[in-house]
């Protein structure tokens, strides 16, 4: 995953409140609806998506345990009953599937989508990155609180659906996610993460690198993750 400068402010979310542990490492529950109100619109269009979490993970280097497999790094993604494939599921088919509206910013290099969906508890985004991106889903994170969530647009959400990732999600503790995925380095910021690449079903050179970020508070439960995937030759 390509990655630039660090922000100032990096790691500044990482004091929303923390949630109790939850049953079992592959779930999470958050809260979408079919009757979605959106926030105002405008504060979507003065929110630089550059300062949210998702995009400083996205662009800024992380301590990295890279996994050496043969297999993805990331499983299944379902969140209710819509399964999303990284660099496959286009964002306009999330915003049909789960409401919420579809923002855009920056040019080239620099342009992303996203769209994120709250229940003031927990956020969940999902980011297409760049020219690159071509408006599919490259990335999501899902946050515990998330005070970006009120600027970026996010839809709120009213009823319970379940989120499942195929890899441990926020509540859990962070010594049990690296006592299960590997006893990655956490930066002065709570965060740390894993990375695997394996070939790419194109076939040739091309290979797919997937990328798995968490964030914990200062008692060590995961507050944040995201997961990322670039396929490049």
């Amino acid at each position: 995953m390509s990655r630039r400068k660090t922000p100032s402010n990096a790691g500044s979310l990482f004091g929303s409140p923390s949630l109790a542990p939850m049953q079992g490492a592959l779930r999470c529950s958050l809260v979408l609806t079919a009757s979605m109100s959106m926030l105002a619109s405008a504060n979507a269009d003065e929110f630089s998506m550059a300062e949210s979490w998702l995009n400083q993970i996205i662009r800024t280097p992380l301590p990295i345990a890279e996994i050496a497999t043969d297999r993805e790094l990331i499983g299944g993604i379902l969140v209710g009953e819509l399964s999303i494939v990284l660099e496959q599921t286009p964002m306009a088919n999330v915003a049909s599937a789960l409401g919420g509206i579809v923002h855009r910013s920056g040019e080239a290099g620099e342009a992303m989508e996203w769209l994120c969906l709250t229940d003031q508890a927990t956020t969940l985004w999902f980011y297409s990155d760049g020219e690159m991106g071509q408006g599919l889903v490259t990335a999501m994170a899902i946050v515990a609180g998330d005070s970006d969530a009120d600027m970026a647009g996010c839809g709120s959400v009213e009823h319970l659906a379940t989120a499942t990732w195929g890899v441990p999600m926020i509540g859990e503790t962070g010594q049990s996610v690296r006592k299960l995925l590997g006893l990655a380095d956490v930066n002065d910021n709570g965060s740390f993460g894993y990375e695997s690449v394996t070939p790419s079903p194109i076939g040739g050179t091309f290979v797919k690198q997937q990328d798995l970020a968490y964030a914990q508070d200062t008692s060590g439960v995961i507050i944040a993750v995201a997961i990322m995937q670039v396929t490049s030759d």
